[in-house]
């Protein structure tokens, strides 16, 4: 399999939304261009316009489900996306693997992974949380370091 974000044009795709949500706050279940989006919705976006991702129905979640559950709404959807026929695969990543690129990284917040993000390169993942706006966190910071539970890559 070759990773769909080996391609120069697939990444510059993936970067130049990034650049487009930048700023945009946070708003749970909710994926209004400029008004507000969530982390899921933000990850489909990013990648959806790279032609990573088919059209699909992001499910609502509480924001509150990772204090309750110990089983991820995040991970039981990227499971279903595993399992379609879309011409694009979803793979979960190994521990060490390198990063690339548009890799989806999750977050263990609570009891789950209730946290999504992606590489974006130059050792920053983009993402978005409550109260706060679409921003870089830094994989050079411990306490993010800390709350990688698992990645994975799109492969065509």
């Amino acid at each position: 399999m070759i990773g769909f974000y080996q391609d120069e044009e697939r990444i510059d795709a993936f970067r130049e939304e990034v650049q487009a949500w930048l700023g945009v706050p946070f708003r749970a279940n909710c994926d209004c261009p400029r008004a507000g989006i969530d982390c899921a919705r933000l990850q489909y976006w990013l990648h959806r316009s790279a032609w990573a991702l088919p059209e699909l129905e992001i499910p609502v979640v509480r924001m509150d489900h990772h204090w309750h559950n110990a089983d991820s709404a995040i991970v039981a959807f990227l499971e279903q996306l595993q399992s379609s026929d879309y011409h694009v695969k979803l793979v979960e990543l190994a521990d060490g693997a390198e990063w690339i690129p548009g890799d989806l990284v999750l977050l263990k917040w609570g009891r789950c992974e209730h946290h999504i993000t992606s590489y974006y390169g130059f050792n920053k993942l983009i993402h978005v949380y409550y109260g706060k706006f679409v921003s870089y966190i830094h994989l050079s910071d411990d306490r993010v370091k800390g709350l990688i539970s698992k990645r994975y890559r799109f492969y065509v």
